[in-house]
């Protein structure tokens, strides 16, 4: 346990999770935020050298801040930092206590490493709280929404006769499931438009198993894949993500073979996500798309969407990301 002024930090307890809660929920809205934080840290305190730690941070006995490092085994090559502190005791100290507790707990079990964090494009404090410590910008995930009702289908049925005219069809994958490889077909083009579109964070060597798996948690009636001669050469996945209340369209793309066609590809994609999504009722399409993903910035800005703010990547060497 360590000391800052008036506030002491110390390890995450069970007993913390609602409070936890609503702090995420003052600073990131409705489940908004929550996949950064599940996805890649463990809060284990009998680990003796865990690959994540949760700290919360008390101020005259009531939690006002928590914080969290860690390392997911698919980016192997940073930390990842997360800081939330209630908006009502933000400018005290608190976010700074906790950042200098992870920061040494880190080091003592893993060394130096280069350090990540994610901050909400809509809280300037957390852009000044991360330079200030000498972290600069890397990458920007876009999350623009689309209002189904505004999608313009005949400009895209244009596109689909022209698909069709080279031999290319969309389905679902849930109509694919008499493809004995579907799901590993489905599986291999993810993880190739996954590299191809995280080139300054890539995916290490994570196991197909691993992409298997990922390809299990999207709704298998609303992932588009394009095929053309019974091959699978392109992609458009679909999940209720924690950033939103609603269905998530992300990584779409195409084998490099039909790099030509990769947009009108997708845009049929999102045609088909679209037909399918207006079938349940639904009225808006979330996108998760990174600005280092080229095609993926190509497709939004192709769409009558809306812009949200955006989630931001720092990045900062671990051993000088201190505050001076």
């Amino acid at each position: 346990m360590s000391t800052h002024s008036t506030i002491t930090t110390r390890v995450f307890e069970i007993a913390d999770t609602q409070r936890l809660e609503e702090i995420l929920q003052l600073n990131w809205g409705t489940r908004a935020g929550r996949s950064h934080y599940d996805a890649f840290f463990v809060t284990s305190e009998y680990d003796p050298v865990p690959s994540g730690r949760t700290l919360v941070a008390e101020r005259d006995g009531q939690v006002v801040g928590f914080g969290m490092i860690g390392q997911h085994e698919w980016h192997a090559s940073a930390a990842m930092l997360g800081i939330n502190v209630d908006p009502s005791v933000r400018k005290c100290g608190v976010g700074g206590a906790l950042y200098e507790a992870l920061l040494e707990t880190w080091t003592q079990w893993h060394g130096l490493k280069p350090l990540r964090a994610v901050a909400n494009e809509a809280h300037p404090d957390s852009k000044r709280f991360l330079e200030r410590r000498g972290f600069s910008e890397e990458s920007r995930t876009h999350l623009p929404m689309l209002e189904l009702a505004r999608f313009d289908a005949p400009l895209v049925e244009d596109v689909l006769e022209r698909l069709r005219a080279d031999g290319i069809e969309i389905r679902s994958l849930s109509s694919l499931q008499g493809d004995l490889k579907g799901e590993d077909n489905a599986a291999h083009l993810y993880k190739t438009i996954y590299t191809s579109s995280h080139v300054a964070n890539p995916a290490s060597d994570a196991p197909m198993a691993d992409w298997l798996w990922e390809i299990r948690q999207l709704q298998a009636d609303g992932v588009m894949i394009a095929l053309k001669d019974g091959r699978y050469i392109g992609f458009g996945a679909l999940s209720e993500r924690e950033h939103f209340s609603g269905p998530t369209g992300f990584m779409y793309g195409t084998l490099e073979s039909h790099s030509d066609l990769k947009l009108e590809i997708s845009l049929a994609i999102v045609a088909a996500q679209v037909r399918y999504l207006q079938a349940s009722g639904v009225e808006y399409l979330h996108f998760e798309v990174d600005s280092d993903d080229l095609h993926g910035m190509a497709l939004i800005a192709a769409l009558p969407v809306t812009q949200q703010p955006a989630f931001v990547t720092y990045l900062r060497p671990l051993e000088t990301a201190r505050a001076e």
